[in-house]
């Protein structure tokens, strides 16, 4: 499955001390970012991202964009404190994906059109090994009901736990599964276990768990911004175990 790399790139003014153009890796929570001083002259400075994508459909990147600036909101308050710097956010957000930037602009609505592809005769045949394969059928009966769930909690909730059921129930190990798709993918600290989890798992914890600071509304809304990256992320893991023998 073809996989497309796209940095987001946050923009800031930094008025007194200034970066040099380089690669930071904090570790922890914290991304990989690459800093590039773009105007000494201005304190102009980029502040990148790297994420993976399936394609470059805004349900994607608007996903992509909303978790980075998770990330960088965390990075930019303790870089301005711990450098002791001013640092001036533009509110201009970048893409940068196949060697070329684009503005990102939030889509107006969150309504997915989908193409209609028509599977020919020709395509069966071509496809017949595939048909042949031996499959994990339970794998995939527990995948396929989870894509066709039509509300958003629900079908977050399936894929979830298909992926944990893969784990042992194991958070930590359901994480690692995810990073394997998607190393640079936003983390935050449990506020019960003080662990680290990616931003999935945390969504997941906040439907099922009291957390002081969340709101229920603002965990589905994240659900919904962030459902069809963590459904291609699905994808990607469920392929690999899904043939059982060639």
């Amino acid at each position: 499955m073809a996989i497309v790399a796209i940095k987001i790139i946050f923009s800031a003014i930094l008025e007194v001390n200034q970066l040099e153009t380089q690669a930071v890796k904090l570790g922890g929570v914290f991304p990989e970012i690459e800093i590039e001083q773009v105007d000494s002259n201005t304190g102009l400075h980029y502040f990148k991202i790297a994420k993976s994508l399936p394609h470059l459909g805004p349900t994607m990147i608007a996903s992509a964009v909303a978790e980075s600036e998770l990330q960088i909101d965390l990075f930019w308050n303790i870089l301005s404190y711990v450098g002791d710097m001013t640092l001036r956010n533009t509110g201009k957000v970048l893409y940068e994906a196949n060697g070329t930037f684009e503005e990102f602009n939030p889509p107006v609505n969150q309504t997915s059109i989908h193409g209609v592809a028509i599977l020919t005769e020709n395509w069966f045949k071509s496809s017949i090994p595939l048909f042949h394969k031996k499959y994990d059928l339970d794998l995939l009966k527990r995948y396929n009901f989870s894509r066709e769930i039509q509300e958003p909690i629900g079908k977050f909730i399936s894929l979830y736990s298909l992926l944990s059921s893969r784990c042992k129930d194991s958070q930590v190990e359901t994480d690692k599964l995810i990073k394997s798709v998607e190393p640079n993918v936003a983390i935050d600290i449990s506020p019960i276990k003080k662990r680290q989890e990616t931003i999935f798992t945390k969504l997941r914890n906040e439907l099922a768990h009291n957390r002081k600071d969340s709101s229920v509304i603002e965990t589905h809304r994240n659900i919904i911004l962030h459902l069809p990256r963590f459904e291609w992320i699905v994808k990607v893991i469920v392929q690999r175990d899904i043939v059982v023998s060639p």
